[in-house]
């Protein structure tokens, strides 16, 4: 059993913000769901957060 959290996706087009994803997963998943999301010709970054209840944190970026 894996203890799942809400995770925030910022995805980044040529520096502009350009769409926010949510998804629940473990973090290993998220990481893994994040780094597939990126392609050349729709999303060049996406940033990760985990999202709690009133704090939001920083997790990492993965660019192209």
């Amino acid at each position: 059993m894996t203890n799942k959290s809400d995770f925030e996706f910022v995805l980044y087009y040529k520096g502009k913000r350009v769409k926010i994803m949510f998804f629940k997963s473990s973090l290993l998943r998220a990481l893994k769901e994040a780094r597939s999301l990126l392609d050349p010709k729709k999303y060049d970054c996406v940033e990760i957060y985990r999202d709690d209840l009133f704090n939001r944190t920083w997790i990492k970026e993965y660019s192209l």
